[in-house]
């Protein structure tokens, strides 16, 4: 068994980008896990069923996937509400949207994981140089 405690849930991750937590750290520690266990391993997350390494790999791969999204549709300009019109998490919501997913909770929902997506890329931003402007 592998406890993970809340890095790994059964649902999006709560970031906590005001203290210089991020997508990539979870990412990050997703990929440690991984290569500290075997597919047999059972992992007991944060909050959820448990898991195996396949659904590791299915939050690791979804989040990834729409943490790059994400920074796409920020870099294009889109603002927070387009972003939200344009889902770039649908594929996943059944599964990992703790409001569809799993037992409803005030403390992670996917407005609060897009808000947390939104400042975390709003702070990673590169601001314009006079030439671009």
């Amino acid at each position: 068994m592998f406890a993970f405690g809340d890095v790994f849930t059964n649902d999006y991750p709560s970031l906590d980008f005001q203290d210089g937590g991020t997508i990539e750290n979870f990412i990050d520690n997703y990929n440690l896990a991984a290569a500290m266990t075997t597919p047999k391993t059972v992992f007991v997350p944060g909050h959820g069923q448990l898991a195996d390494r396949g659904d590791l790999m299915y939050v690791r791969d979804a989040v990834s996937t729409i943490h790059d999204r994400f920074r796409k549709m920020v870099d294009d300009g889109m603002t927070l509400e387009q972003i939200r019109q344009a889902r770039p998490t649908k594929e996943w919501d059944q599964r990992l949207a703790t409001e569809i997913c799993c037992s409803q909770n005030e403390l992670q929902t996917s407005t609060r994981f897009y808000d947390q997506l939104w400042g975390e890329a709003q702070a990673h931003r590169k601001p314009l140089t006079s030439s671009a402007r």
